[in-house]
């Protein structure tokens, strides 16, 4: 069942385009010996694109040679030993650049499963880390150094970290002494019939300080490079007003951390309505001023990809509700009726 669609206000009126207007390349795009990227650059810059996302790998899977990290090569760079992202950015020069850093470790897991998340049942996660692998852990280490070297290595405008979340993973014995620790509880809260109340707020609490601090160190890493920290978060579907503190995205606590956050406006995965984006985009503006990313995802769960027509509905709401930068994701969706409707919205505007 569709979610209601989301009423417009009076200032809502279609206005100027937003002043970041980025693609986003996944990995599959990257670290891709066929891209050929000035074409790409040529077709960005025909539909106004201002900006561009580019995904440089896991920390357990790099798009780059990286002399210290070889083990965690991907098969494309130990195969050939191209740097995949400088190759990209020598050509995509005069966009502003987002390197994105994926936080999942799906390789590092299976050579040590100790790290992984585990649930209340005690069921291992194939790809996400435990909370304590991930804050003050050497798994978490070895992400915050890789952020480092992206900074240092490629000086991009913003490094951004993606699925850098908890969501039922973070109750592993490793995890119970993290807990412990940090809270000062004796243990996990407990539900009346004895088992983890997995859904306690000092449980969502001890997840957002956990990123918080990594995000610190993180960002600490990378300033010396003049390099801005965004976040990735999940959203609040059905109320507009909130977070995702389940999570670990505490939008407000995230943001003592990070500059900006990524508002993953994946609407077709979620049953919403494309416009659902300018409800988002009201309340963060309220909040947060102008310290968002609406990122418009094309991955539906009916069709496998959403439309032209609905990518373009979601796009108009957020400029309209006053969104100043967005993001569209992934190009490895985008067919050519696509980037035609990006360029209809896009193309001309400042």
């Amino acid at each position: 069942m569709k979610r209601p669609v989301p009423q417009m206000t009076g200032t809502d009126v279609p206005g100027d385009e937003p002043s970041e207007r980025s693609v986003a390349f996944g990995f599959e795009d990257v670290a891709n010996e066929d891209v050929h990227w000035p074409s790409v650059r040529a077709r960005l810059a025909e539909v106004g694109a201002t900006a561009v996302t580019l995904a440089v790998g896991r920390a357990d899977w790099l798009a780059f040679p990286w002399a210290s990290a070889s083990k965690w090569e991907s098969s494309a760079v130990a195969g050939t030993g191209r740097d995949f992202v400088a190759e990209a950015l020598a050509e995509l020069d005069g966009l502003a650049a987002t390197l994105v850093v994926d936080a999942l470790a799906p390789r590092a897991i299976s050579l040590d499963p100790g790290i992984a998340g585990r649930t209340a049942d005690g069921e291992s996660s194939p790809d996400f880390l435990s909370v304590s692998a991930l804050d003050g852990g050497y798994f978490g280490t070895h992400l915050e150094a890789m952020c480092r070297e992206v900074a240092r290595r490629y000086r991009p405008e913003r490094i951004a970290l993606t699925e850098l979340m908890f969501d039922d993973a973070t109750f592993s014995r490793d995890d119970l002494a993290h807990f412990v620790r940090h809270t000062g509880r004796p243990g996990f809260p407990l539900a009346k019939n004895g088992e983890i109340d997995v859904n306690h707020p000092d449980i969502h609490r001890w997840r957002c300080e956990s990123l918080v601090r990594l995000l610190g160190r993180v960002s600490g890493q990378v300033a010396e490079f003049d390099v801005r920290v965004d976040m990735d978060v999940r959203v609040p579907w059905g109320n507009p007003d909130g977070d995702r503190a389940d999570s670990g995205h505490d939008y407000a606590l995230l943001l003592e951390s990070v500059d900006r956050i990524v508002v993953w406006n994946y609407f077709a995965l979620a049953d919403a309505d494309p416009s659902y984006g300018a409800d988002l985009t009201r309340s963060l503006l309220r909040r947060f001023g102008d310290r968002f990313v609406i990122s418009t995802g094309l991955w539906s769960r009916e069709d496998g990809v959403v439309s032209p027509e609905d990518m373009t509905t979601s796009l108009r709401a957020v400029a309209a509700a006053g969104g100043r930068s967005v993001s569209v994701i992934p190009t490895s969706l985008m067919a050519e009726e696509h980037w035609e409707a990006l360029a209809e919205l896009w193309a001309g505007a400042p």
